[in-house]
């Protein structure tokens, strides 16, 4: 064994306490600067965030006004007259034509509402 001890003492903190408050003051600066948003960057973000709130509601609230629709009507291609979306499907494949004036993706749309 060897006697010769290793000295520790540069490793003590509180050895020199005016060292260990200049580090303590410095890390502490840099947390401060490090937590202090830009401003900028906190007003977009805090407009960003509303924005995404409103069109998640208007989306929310589009949904369950679609889902409560309970008889979707649509034009069926003859006037003014209207008629359930099964109705007019189930006409048109009776009469082997679909009307040129008839939006049929709007019509399947309806159906897959349901």
């Amino acid at each position: 064994m060897d006697d010769n001890r290793i000295d520790f003492s540069s490793l003590d903190p509180l050895a020199d306490p005016n060292r260990f408050e200049r580090s303590v003051r410095a890390v502490m600066a840099g947390v401060t600067q490090a937590t202090d948003p830009h401003p900028l960057l906190n007003a977009i973000s805090y407009i960003g965030r509303r924005v995404v709130l409103a069109t998640g509601m208007a989306a929310i609230s589009m949904w369950i006004l679609m889902f409560l629709a309970l008889n979707p009507v649509v034009q069926s291609g003859k006037g003014d007259t209207t008629m359930d979306p099964v109705e007019m499907i189930s006409t048109w494949a009776e009469a082997d034509s679909i009307p040129l004036d008839v939006d049929v993706l709007q019509v399947m749309e309806l159906l897959d509402a349901r």
